[in-house]
């Protein structure tokens, strides 16, 4: 988790609109820690760069559907650590969804 206490402490990133407009620069950096936490809670990907790609474009699309109830919330939230765990609970979820699909 040091990126992600690294991006708490800049100074750069106040709120949703700065840490939107920087958004593939946090998705790069928080690439490690998610790395790290999938492998805490267990959940092994076949080849993680591509779950990871893949988890970060449906985020992309997420956040641009601002009526979903999960985007209305991180738009909302008071703070950029909230918005940050979002985020990653918000990649991981989506890498987990991408790889768990049943085809019909």
């Amino acid at each position: 988790m040091k990126a992600y206490k690294l991006l708490l402490k800049n100074k750069k990133i106040n709120n949703v609109n700065d840490l939107l407009a920087n958004v593939d620069a946090m998705i790069d950096i928080l690439k490690e820690d998610i790395f790290k936490i999938s492998k805490s809670k267990k959940l092994h990907f076949y080849d993680f760069d591509f779950t990871y790609s893949v988890a970060v474009s449906i985020l992309k699309t997420q956040i641009q559907k601002k009526h979903l109830s999960g985007v209305k919330r991180f738009f909302n939230f008071d703070n950029i650590e909230d918005n940050l765990k979002w985020l990653v609970s918000q990649i991981i979820n989506n890498m987990h969804n991408f790889t768990s699909r049943v085809n019909s």
